[in-house]
């Protein structure tokens, strides 16, 4: 499972259960973005100095695959859930890492874009890709059932290189009504 696969599996975990009740906060994810997801994008041992296990809600943190070549992390902080994973193949290994805040309240697209704006990381080797999309989702699943038709909404969808370690790493973070994510990425060799 991939970056687009942490965010529908977390999507969709963080929708089953009770969401926050305050309004997204921006500068929070990216706290914890950079105390988790930057020492796992430079390893396990430094996501493992970082994370408490058990986490704080008593969860057991770490979840390995028969084989070792498949390892999640997932722990948070507050009301931001943290998702690392690591992918080993032959002679390289994929790093993920998602730091995500989901609410109930609506708050604004807009409002959190401008807050995520003021606070992505700057500098001269900085890169950002990306901006406002306007996407139509297919009435399927469950929104089909309740009759809703397809849904059309804006979001943010943005590429940002050099801002995270190691070299080659990539952050992707997505803005939307309700729902702040920063995913970092790298595959790096063994």
């Amino acid at each position: 499972m991939g970056a687009l696969g942490i965010l529908s599996g977390v999507l969709a975990l963080s929708l089953s259960t009770v969401v926050a009740a305050q309004g997204i906060d921006v500068p929070k994810t990216f706290a914890a973005f950079d105390r988790f997801c930057r020492p796992a994008l430079q390893g396990i041992e430094a996501l493992k100095d970082v994370v408490s296990v058990p986490g704080p809600n008593g969860e057991k943190v770490f979840a390995v695959s028969p084989d070792g070549h498949a390892i999640s992390a997932q722990t948070s902080v507050d009301d931001v859930i943290i998702v690392a994973e690591f992918r080993y193949g032959a002679g390289f290994v994929l790093r993920n890492c998602l730091a995500q805040q989901i609410v109930a309240t609506a708050d604004d697209y807009r409002s959190i874009d401008a807050a995520f704006q003021a606070a992505v990381w700057r500098g001269p080797e900085i890169t950002m890709t990306g901006g406002e999309i306007v996407e139509e989702v297919p009435a399927v699943g469950a929104m089909r059932l309740a009759g809703a038709g397809n849904v059309a909404r804006p979001r943010g969808v943005y590429m940002i290189n050099g801002a995270t370690e190691p070299d080659g790493s990539l952050v992707q973070a997505m803005t939307a009504q309700g729902v702040f994510t920063l995913t970092g990425f790298v595959r790096a060799a063994r």
